[in-house]
Formats: structure tokens, C-alpha cells, sequence
């Protein structure tokens, strides 16, 4: 006789458990996975075993253990503008004691603050490494506000918010394109009174039937060249009008006699000078003006665009490679005070090899991108860590350790929370950087 099926009541279950961004990565700790997964097979499927089978399937080296691609670097981004509560990132100094420990322990010959050059097409690219072996050329490059180019760190909406351009010629071609050939943002309430249309003059007229033409058809050749003429003249009296600081505020006469005349390279050499003499008094506070020095520059820039008509001044010139828009690099800025305090008749040769030293002592977006690509093609492994990496912030970021302590802000044990958090954050970087080196000593063959 069959048993009768019987049903009880389970007095004990294990609770289903998912992963948890912070548990370990089996790859990386073995003993999280119970037998069969034993240290030896995940040596063997790390190495010639599981991945290599997969590898030979798909024609390339899976990249499982490159735990700091580009996309972990969290840049540009968009700083909080107010607030609290958002999670801080591990101290550089920190950062670079950890990484140094972990490549000696896992057998890496390391130097600190190597310039490493790589030639390009068109420029020496310099990669300032805080920890870097030459021979399997692995290393770390520690990112932070200090090495790192502003444009490359913050968010383009962030700076076009936070920016105000010196008015220049490459500034108003930019508005001219984007007026003329598909942006339509345009607010004609700022550049006209739309209340007042009777009063409008013939410009007035002429600008807002541009306005229409590029919005709802195109402009041929002819009305392109006048058209320019308008914006340009429209756009200088909107500036003056909301009273931007970095408008016209020198050479005035000439600009406006350029525009009357239509002719581009008066133009141009009224617009560089009133530039030039604009970023003189933006970078220079007033009290340290030094007028025989200011005059002299100026001397210098004028007599320039006499004996070279058409072309954009030497001062401009140099400055707009630095960086565009025309926000001056902190350490250029300083090395251009030191020259506008002391005139050196040689100062462009020096401001060129100033920004050459800033070029080997920071990093921009385009050549930390390019990082992930040298590990194929240069046998190059250097991995950034960033700051805005969010693996390794903390400060709230652990909620077991938070539940735990429940601790009022200030006290004892809420400052035992942000070290516990700081601690685990700490351990993640740990396991990525023993990952990336195993990684990077697999892909060149150590």
C-alpha cells in the first residue's frame, strides 16, 4: 500500500539572496564559491582554460578583468550644485599609497610620476603615471581636479552654464552658425523689442526677415554675405546691451567703422586686439598692473596686425590652441601674470613652453579614452583611477554598515560609520587593482 502524502509545515527556510554590488567577485575570491569552484579551476579557467575556449570562439581576449575601462571613470561630470549626502571619493593620497602596496605585492618593478610619451599624428601625447613598471608597462594614473583638464572633468553643460567668452572672432562664428544653419534657440525678445515693432529701424527689419529666412528656407551666397554683416553688427549691440563685461570695451571705433565698411580683416584685427586686451585685464587684477608693461603688449599686438593684415594677433593666436573656449588653464594663467608683471621680449616662446609643461602633468578626456585602446595596439596597460570612479565612494554608500551603527550625526559611532564605509571602500579598489594587474599580465603575456 501506497504511502499517503502527507504536507507539513517548514519551521525553518533559507531566505533567497541576491547579489549586492559589494559582495566579491568569485574571479577574485575564490573562497566565496564552494567546490567544485576551487582555486585551481578558476586559475585554469582565468587563464588557458574556459576563457580561452570562449576567446577562440569569438576571435579576440575577452576582457572580463579589465576593471578600469573608460566608462568607470564616471567624467566628464556634472558637479552637485548644492546639497549633501553625496558620497565622497577616496583621498588621491590614499588612492596612491593602496595601488603602490598592491603592484609590489603582486610583483610589479613600479616607479612614481613617470611622464610617458606617446607620438601621434599631430602632437607628443605626455601621460602622467603615478605608479608605472617600464618593463611590462603596467600602471596607474591617479585622476583627480589636479591632473586632469577642467574641460575633460566637467560636464559640457556644467561649463557652457558656468562660462562667459571673451568676445572673439571664433566666438561669433560659432553664434553665426549656429543662427544660420539649423539651431533655432534663438530668443528674439533679447535681441529685439518685439513690443514695440513699430519702432523698429531698418536693421531691426533686415535682422528679423533673416531670422525667418534661415528658420523656413536657406540662404544663397549673396544673402549669406549680407546676412553675416547683420548678425554680427545685432550681435555686438545685444552684448553691449545686457552689458556682458567680456563685450566691447577697447577699440570700439574700429569695429564699428569695420562693420560700416563690411571689411573682414579690419574686422578680424579690431575684434583680436579688443580680445587681447580684454584677457590682459582678466587675468591681470588690477593691482598688480604694471602700465609700461600693459602699453608695451599692446604696442606689441598693434604693430603685429599692421605688418601682418588678415591674420589673427600673435596673442590670440597662442591662446586660442590653448584651449577652447578661451578659459585660461590655471598654471598658464600664472605663468602669464608672472609675464605681464616683468615684460620679456621673448614671452611667446614662453608661454609656449609653459603649456608644454602643463601638457606633461595633465591628462584630457580624449587621451583617457584612448587608454583603453593602447592595451591592443601599444601593449600599453595603464588603468585610470578616477575620482569620480563610484565603486570606491563611501560615506553612506554601505547600507548593512549604516543599519548597523544608526547613528545620530557627529557622535562617536556615526564617525565609526564613515570609516567603516571608507574601509570598504577601500577593499573594492583593493580587489580591482589585483584584478587589473592579473589582467594586464595575461594580455601581455607575463
Amino acid at each position: 500500500m501506497k504511502k499517503q502524502l502527507e504536507i507539513k509545515p517548514v519551521l525553518r527556510y533559507n531566505k533567497a539572496k541576491y547579489p549586492k554590488y559589494t559582495d566579491p567577485n568569485p574571479l577574485d575570491d575564490p573562497q566565496a564559491l564552494p567546490y567544485p569552484f576551487s582555486k585551481r579551476m578558476l586559475d585554469w579557467a582565468t587563464g588557458i582554460g574556459l576563457l580561452g575556449v570562449t576567446s577562440a570562439c569569438q576571435g579576440e581576449v575577452q576582457e572580463v578583468a579589465n576593471t578600469f575601462t573608460f566608462n568607470r571613470t564616471g567624467l566628464p561630470y556634472f558637479p552637485a550644485m548644492f546639497g549633501s549626502g553625496v558620497p565622497d571619493p577616496l583621498p588621491s593620497k590614499e588612492i596612491r599609497a593602496l595601488t603602490l602596496q598592491v603592484c609590489k605585492e603582486e610583483g610589479l618593478i613600479v616607479k612614481e610620476d613617470v611622464v610617458y610619451k606617446i607620438p601621434d599624428n599631430t602632437r607628443d601625447n605626455f601621460y602622467p603615471i603615478a605608479i608605472f613598471d617600464e618593463e611590462k608597462k603596467i600602471g596607474f594614473a591617479i585622476l583627480d581636479n589636479n591632473n586632469t583638464e577642467e574641460i575633460s572633468l566637467l560636464d559640457p553643460n556644467y561649463l557652457q552654464w558656468r562660462q562667459r567668452k571673451i568676445l572673439s572672432i571664433p566666438f561669433l562664428e560659432s553664434l553665426w552658425s549656429q543662427f544660420a544653419y539649423g539651431n533655432r534657440q534663438f530668443s528674439m525678445d533679447e535681441w529685439l523689442d518685439m513690443e514695440n515693432r513699430g519702432a523698429w529701424d531698418k536693421e531691426d527689419k533686415a535682422f528679423y526677415e533673416l531670422f525667418n529666412k534661415t528658420t523656413f528656407s536657406s540662404l544663397s551666397e549673396q544673402e549669406e554675405e549680407e546676412g553675416r554683416w547683420i548678425f554680427y553688427k545685432k550681435a555686438l549691440e545685444h552684448f553691449d546691451k545686457i552689458g556682458d563685461k567680456n563685450s566691447l570695451r577697447y577699440h570700439k571705433k574700429a569695429i564699428k567703422n569695420a562693420l560700416k565698411q563690411k571689411n573682414t580683416e579690419v574686422f578680424q584685427q579690431a575684434i583680436h586686439l579688443n580680445f587681447f586686451i580684454v584677457l590682459l585685464h582678466e587675468l591681470v587684477p588690477e593691482e598688480e598692473w604694471n602700465q609700461k608693461v600693459m602699453e608695451q603688449y599692446i604696442a606689441d599686438q598693434r604693430s603685429w596686425l599692421a605688418q601682418n593684415p588678415g591674420k589673427q594677433s600673435a596673442a590670440s593666436n597662442v591662446l586660442a590652441d590653448l584651449k577652447e573656449p578661451y578659459s585660461i588653464d590655471s598654471q598658464v594663467e600664472k605663468a602669464l601674470q608672472a609675464l605681464f608683471r616683468n615684460y620679456h621680449s621673448d614671452w611667446k616662446e614662453i608661454l609656449w613652453d609653459t603649456r608644454e609643461e602643463y601638457q606633461k602633468s595633465h591628462v584630457n578626456l580624449e587621451e583617457i579614452r584612448a587608454l583603453d585602446k593602447f592595451s591592443d595596439e601599444k601593449k600599453l596597460f595603464v588603468a585610470p583611477i578616477s575620482f569620480e570612479d563610484q565603486r570606491f565612494s563611501y560615506h553612506f554608500t554601505e547600507k548593512e554598515l549604516i543599519e548597523r551603527w544608526n547613528a545620530p550625526r557627529g557622535s562617536e559611532d556615526f564617525q565609526n560609520m564613515q570609516q567603516g564605509t571608507k574601509e570598504a571602500a577601500l577593499k573594492r579598489l583593493e580587489a580591482s587593482l589585483r584584478a587589473y594587474i592579473r589582467w594586464a599580465k595575461l594580455q601581455g603575456g607575463y
